[in-house]
């Protein structure tokens, strides 16, 4: 187990700071969905996500085709120093996840966004891959579930004991591709899972099938590929990074090296 260490002692312009109660608050969202002040007294101040990764991030989202995304709430976590390597800011992430997740899930947002910057991580699938391994891993503690657990369909993503829903997104697919960024940035996205419930997605709904469906036919729409093979029922953790093309086998990101 790593011992935690404190998270980011104050707030930077286009991060958000750690909630300290959130029992009686009055949070504004602006209209990109990411936390634009919290005004309650005896919280840290939190501001808009500026820079522009977060900007492109919130770009993401308004253009995305699936519509239960465009009215989410999110933040996207303290960014990687200039000097800093990947392994010690994936540490950094998984020390300020211990200190926050719970408090952002009593705030009732949905996503959590960690900015992936580094050009070497961003130029094709399999370096893509490493990245993401590595951030899992230090979320996860230092340890990574066996392939037998992380293709279970009962697996879940969880810090702290909460459930989270993985998705990423990188500059390196298809414009046309639903996983493209848009932007120089790749991210890691970490969406709660009790958001899915809020907004009444669940497998056990009856008309599950049927709004699978009709999102399908929007994507097919836009000429954008549904990946529906990896959509409906498959492991989570395989639809943490999608393949490139909808014919290519799904991507076991977890058997590329640290």
């Amino acid at each position: 187990m790593r011992t935690p260490a404190p998270p980011d002692p104050s707030p930077q312009v286009g991060y958000a700071s750690t909630p300290k109660d959130t029992r009686s608050t009055d949070r504004r969202h602006n209209d990109r969905g990411a936390i634009d002040s919290i005004e309650s007294p005896g919280e840290a101040p939190s501001e808009i996500a500026g820079g522009r990764s977060a900007i492109m991030f919130a770009e993401l989202v308004r253009g995305t085709l699936c519509p239960y995304s465009r009215g989410s709430r999110w933040v996207e976590l303290p960014r990687q120093h200039s000097t800093e390597s990947w392994e010690a800011y994936a540490e950094r992430v998984g020390s300020w996840l211990e200190h926050t997740s719970l408090a952002w899930r009593a705030a009732r947002l949905d996503m959590l966004v960690i900015t992936v910057a580094d050009p070497g991580a961003l130029t094709d699938l399999f370096a893509f891959s490493r990245a993401v391994r590595t951030m899992i891993w230090a979320i996860l503690g230092k340890s990574l579930p066996s392939p037998i657990e992380l293709l279970d369909p009962r697996w879940r993503l969880k810090v702290c004991g909460i459930a989270f829903f993985g998705l990423t997104f990188a500059p390196f697919y298809p414009p046309c591709h639903p996983r493209h960024s848009h932007g120089v940035h790749g991210y890691i996205v970490l969406q709660y899972e009790d958001s899915f419930t809020r907004l009444g997605i669940r497998g056990d709904r009856a008309d599950r099938r049927k709004l699978s469906e009709a999102i399908r036919r929007r994507f097919e729409r836009h000429d954008q590929p549904y990946f529906e093979h990896l959509t409906l029922g498959s492991p989570k953790s395989l639809r943490l990074i999608k393949p490139i093309r909808t014919e290519d086998p799904p991507v076991e990101w977890w058997r590329t090296d640290p």
